[in-house]
């Protein structure tokens, strides 16, 4: 598929797809095409360079990781040696750094053996995100979400609050919470159907945010803009009416 030649790329999410380049502007191209609502953050996507010239891998998977993806390798063929091609790709989070974009060759194709070196094709990236900090918005909602200062730092609790605290401790990342004031009492602010938003929604999706929390409900339009986790919590809710009012 080219994408300038898809006449439904805008309403097909993809959730793997191979993309052939020859140059630096053709990557442009297809990079502007990307959003929430043509591509599955959480996809598989190999970026396959026509060119053996092709020299700003580190660059590509700077801009690729601003649209948050991150299950983006590069295939190429090595300059010095005909008919071998690498498979590149980057981690994002290391010992040294918490922004990486440096390729790191994880696979080897040969056309003399007609194989592949390793079985590794799109490894682990997020399961250890080695005490990198995440930025966190968030409001108090309590009993699900209660934040208190301690040595001038943001702790929660409450149960939505210490289940975060797990998934921190377990995919080893550290949280810079920021609460936000409610706009209008609206609770967290709203998301439009053209992906502007405002308040915590608005914050997040123009990249001030890594993460917010706080008894959001889980729907359809959020889901187009955001990755949700799964609803954990139900509140259920009680109608109560006037006798002579019916209702059926």
């Amino acid at each position: 598929e080219d994408v300038d030649q898809v006449a439904d790329l805008k309403t097909m999410k993809r959730s793997c797809s191979a993309i052939l380049i020859n140059n630096f502007e053709s990557f442009l191209n297809f990079y502007d095409s990307i959003s929430p609502k043509t591509f599955n953050y959480n996809g598989f996507y190999l970026i396959v360079v026509t060119s053996r010239e092709f020299l700003r891998v580190e660059e590509v998977f700077k801009l690729i990781w601003k649209k948050m993806l991150y299950n983006v390798d590069i295939l190429l063929q090595d300059k010095n040696q005909t008919g071998k091609f690498s498979l590149l790709t980057f981690f994002p989070f290391n010992q040294h750094s918490c922004e990486n974009f440096k390729p790191v060759k994880i696979n080897e194709y040969s056309f003399e053996s007609q194989k592949w070196k390793t079985d590794v094709f799109f490894p682990t990236k997020l399961k250890n995100l080695q005490s990198c900090p995440l930025r966190v918005g968030t409001y108090e909602s309590s009993p699900g979400l209660i934040v208190k200062k301690l040595n001038n730092r943001s702790e929660i609790s409450g149960f939505e609050g210490e289940m975060f605290n797990e998934i921190a401790r377990r995919l080893n990342f550290s949280m810079e919470i920021e609460v936000v004031n409610l706009i209008n009492g609206v609770s967290g602010g709203i998301l439009y159907a053209n992906g502007t938003a405002d308040g915590l929604f608005g914050r997040i999706v123009n990249g001030e945010f890594d993460l917010i929390m706080s008894l959001f409900s889980a729907v359809y339009l959020r889901s187009v803009f955001l990755t949700m986790t799964r609803s954990f919590y139900v509140d259920k809710m009680i109608i109560v009416i006037p006798a002579d009012k019916l209702m059926d």
